[in-house]
């Protein structure tokens, strides 16, 4: 009897388990700008993007710097022994007495004072450059959101 009544209690839980949860599914709606903003947020076709965007403003900020002076400087000390002289047969040595410690200091500062605009001309490629990143940011974040939004009006439940 005890099978049985154990049978029966294995049977009632495995059918009722399927109504019983431990949490109710939470259904929440998105508007299409929150989708737009999650989707500019977390997207991995627009890190190229954002990643040729930095690289081009970096781009800029060295062409603007071919405005700025070239400083170069070296510094080096040196230090000889004597001379020795020898004959072919190492029999006769001689030393000459020679400075010992030197020294040099080198500064070199250089200016472009006409280039014939080849540094404005390479500042404005730069600039042009970093535009163009950013419209193609702009081309892939909305093909991205014309995808978002048509799978969205898609699978909504008027439709």
């Amino acid at each position: 009897m005890n099978k049985f009544y154990l049978s029966i209690a294995v049977l009632c839980a495995s059918l009722c388990a399927g109504g019983a949860c431990a949490q109710e599914p939470v259904r929440r709606v998105y508007t299409l700008d929150e989708i737009f903003a999650l989707a500019d947020r977390n997207s991995k076709s627009l890190r190229p993007s954002f990643t040729a965007i930095d690289e081009a403003r970096e781009a800029v900020r060295v062409a603007k710097n071919d405005r700025l002076p070239d400083i170069d400087a070296s510094l080096s000390f040196s230090y000889l022994g004597d001379g020795t002289m020898m004959e072919c047969d190492f029999t006769q040595v001689e030393r000459a007495p020679m400075p010992h410690l030197g020294n040099n200091f080198a500064l070199e500062v250089s200016q472009i004072i006409y280039s014939g605009g080849a540094v404005s001309n390479g500042i404005a490629i730069a600039q042009l450059q970093e535009e163009n990143a950013r419209l193609d940011w702009a081309k892939d974040r909305n093909k991205v959101r014309f995808l978002l939004a048509g799978s969205t009006l898609l699978s909504s439940p008027c439709w």
